[in-house]
This record gives C-alpha cells, structure tokens and sequence, in this order.
C-alpha cells in the first residue's frame, strides 16, 4: 500500500514511502494501486490516455486524502494530499522516470515554506522559501555536484538584498545588490 506523507521535514522526505509502487500493487497493472483513504471517504480514480490519478472523495464528491498520479505504464509522476477539495500537505512531482524532481508544502493550494528542486543525480538543485504562495526569504541554488551556485533572498517575489554568484567549484565570483527584483550593483571578487 503506498503511503503518501503528509507533512515532515523535507531532508527526511525521500523515504521508501516516497518510493515506487511496489510490484506486488502493480501486478494487476496501474489500476490496482490503493491508498490508505480517511473515514467517510472512498477510493476513485482517473484515467486517461498518458496519466492515472487515484485518490480518495469524501461524502460532498471532493478530494480528500491522498492523492497519487501514476504514467500509464505506473511511474509515479505527483503525489500530495487533499484537504475537502484544497491541495494540502506535502506535494511530490518526480520526473518521467520515477525520480523526485521538486517537493514542498501546500497550504490550501499555495506553497508554503521550503520548496526544493533536484537535480537529475537526486541531490539539490535549489530551495526557495514561500509565504502563501510568494517567494519570501531565503533562496539558495546548487550545481549538480553540491557545490553553492548562488544564495540570496525573495521580497514579495522579487529579488532583493544581496545576492552572492559562485564558480563552478563553488568560488565566490560576485556579490550584487538587488532591490525589488532589480540590480543595484555588483562587485566582481577577484
């Protein structure tokens, strides 16, 4: 049975309950696959010619639970949660081979807190921090093999404060200064 997490710290989020259903769910194919639906609701699904979505209806006809979207040779594609009809709870798209590509939390159907990207290799890419649904804090990105690419901050969407840009072996190339989505100045680091 695939359990689709509900809330935790996103370094603790790519568990085997993020995993792929397992062959045992899908020995009868995509559409055998069942969650685990909360009381007064029941198990539905979707299907068409590329995707298959399973997911639990309460008694109104609304979305509420878990939520999965299989390809339709079964590679899970989203996964997430959803409170009476709203996106809520941690959020999972993977990419077309299975792998988590991007995860964060949805507070009724805006992203709320950390979100982070992958890199094909599965380490991170970027993190961006949301307040109902805008970029506000801290943003930091990555190359693919770990090293910092640039760090900076969100005001109300837009860039803003300093921001630092770094080589491909991490150096510090750059400093600039952003104000409301707009470059200030920057200083070349020698």
């Amino acid at each position: 049975m695939l359990a689709v997490l509900t809330s935790c710290a996103l370094s603790a989020c790519r568990s085997s309950q993020e995993s792929q259903p397992s062959a045992a769910e899908l020995e009868e194919g995509p559409a055998e696959v069942s969650l685990s639906c909360p009381e007064q609701t029941r198990p539905s699904r979707t299907q068409d010619a590329e995707l298959i979505e399973h997911f639990c209806v309460d008694t109104d006809g609304r979305k509420h639970g878990p939520w999965l979207q299989l390809s339709i040779d079964g590679v899970k594609r989203r996964s997430g949660h959803f409170e009476h009809g709203e996106q809520s709870g941690l959020w999972s798209v993977y990419d077309e081979g299975g792998a988590l590509h991007l995860q964060g939390e949805l507070v009724g159907g805006k992203r709320q807190g950390v979100w982070t990207y992958y890199h094909l290799n599965g380490s991170k890419r970027s993190e961006s921090t949301y307040v109902a649904g805008i970029r506000e804090g801290a943003f930091v990105s990555w190359y693919a093999d770990g090293f910092l690419m640039a760090e900076g901050a969100y005001r109300n969407d837009l860039e803003d404060g300093e921001w630092k840009i770094y080589g491909l072996r991490g150096k510090l190339e750059k400093t600039c200064l952003m104000d409301a989505g707009k470059q200030v100045s920057c200083t070349v680091v020698e």
